[in-house]
């Protein structure tokens, strides 16, 4: 039977650890707003369609191979979320598989529609040792051998998305430090829209990481290999809850500041070098 999964994104704006940070902060890069319901049907729809379009490619994963494609993927997510936290209609998006709940979010069956969860969050369940024990021997019925295994294994210890998110993405942390600490010479907070635009660039940057070690997972195997971990992953029963919580923007400001006014930033920064060079 397949392993069943539900991941929950009340907040995709909140993404903790320096692990997540972008490059070079950008104030002129906003996170994506909120739209109408119009707008954001055709942009599902226009998403929806390109996910197709790749799974009829015979390389495996085609769709997270394509950094253009994925993008529309993550624009989407965000504009859904960026709704619900502005309190704004999201609109019928039942024939896209997004159901309306009695609490108000919106849930989705991937294996149904597994343009919802794309593969690269998946495969991360592997770098859980519990996870992958309990993956290796269906995936040797599937026809996995012991070196597929082996090999997959090696891959997963030695390349973590946050080892490669960290070392090209450290200077978001300082240059948006920098940014606050130019706010505070004269007398200025960041206010929300800033913030947004610095959770964006730092979730953004890390799914795109996520992205680029999943194809390197991918790519460590043979096709058939390939081709084997694509569809036991896309069997998964596998539920996606979007706006299970409601988020307070004016604490969700004050949170992701603190650090940088404290100097706390500091201190996280050295845990997570050293973390990862264990």
């Amino acid at each position: 039977m397949s392993p069943t999964l539900r991941f929950i994104a009340f907040a995709v704006l909140i993404v903790s650890g320096i692990s997540s940070f972008a490059a070079n902060f950008d104030v002129r890069k906003p996170a994506p707003s909120s739209v109408s319901p119009d707008d954001l049907r055709n942009r599902v729809r226009d998403y929806v369609k390109a996910h197709k379009e790749k799974a009829t490619e015979s390389q495996p994963a085609a769709f997270i191979r394509d950094p253009i494609a994925y993008e529309k993927w993550s624009d989407v997510r965000w504009r859904i979320t960026r709704a619900l936290m502005d309190n704004k209609p999201v609109g019928d998006l039942t024939e896209f598989g997004l159901r309306l709940e009695e609490d108000g979010s919106y849930s989705v069956k991937a294996r149904e529609h597994p343009e919802w969860v794309p593969l690269d969050s998946l495969l991360t369940t592997l770098l859980d040792s519990q996870d992958f024990n309990e993956f290796a021997p269906q995936l040797k019925d599937r026809g996995f051998r012991e070196r597929d295994l082996v090999v997959m294994k090696q891959y997963l210890g030695s390349n973590t998305p946050e080892r490669l998110a960290f070392k090209e993405n450290k200077p978001l942390v300082e240059t948006f430090a920098a940014h606050i600490r130019s706010q505070n010479q004269v007398r200025k907070v960041p206010d929300r829209e800033q913030v947004l635009a610095y959770l964006y660039q730092r979730a953004r940057n890390y799914e795109e990481a996520r992205r680029r070690w999943a194809v390197g997972l991918l790519n460590a195997l043979d096709s058939q290999r390939q081709r084997i971990l694509v569809s036991f992953f896309e069997e998964m029963d596998v539920t996606r809850v979007y706006g299970t919580k409601p988020v307070d923007t004016d604490a969700l400001v004050k949170e992701t500041i603190e650090p940088f006014i404290t100097g706390q930033y500091l201190q996280a920064i050295k845990q997570k070098e050293e973390e990862l060079q264990q």
